[in-house]
């Protein structure tokens, strides 16, 4: 689905992408079940957190 938008519940809602739940980076698993869908601002957001930096998610 990356780079496509999705209409729900009447909104228009940011491209998805896939992201990591646990990082590669901080010991997350190479698996399918370690993957979830996230808009763009939504992944910044969660990546901020969890290396330190800002992010925002424009969808919220």
């Amino acid at each position: 689905m990356l780079g496509t938008r999705v209409l729900r519940a009447d909104r228009l809602w940011w491209p998805l992408g896939h992201d990591r739940v646990r990082p590669l980076a901080l010991g997350g698993a190479h698996t399918d079940g370690n993957v979830q869908m996230l808009c763009r601002g939504c992944h910044r957001l969660k990546t901020g957190t969890e290396f330190g930096t800002t992010g925002s998610c424009r969808t919220s």
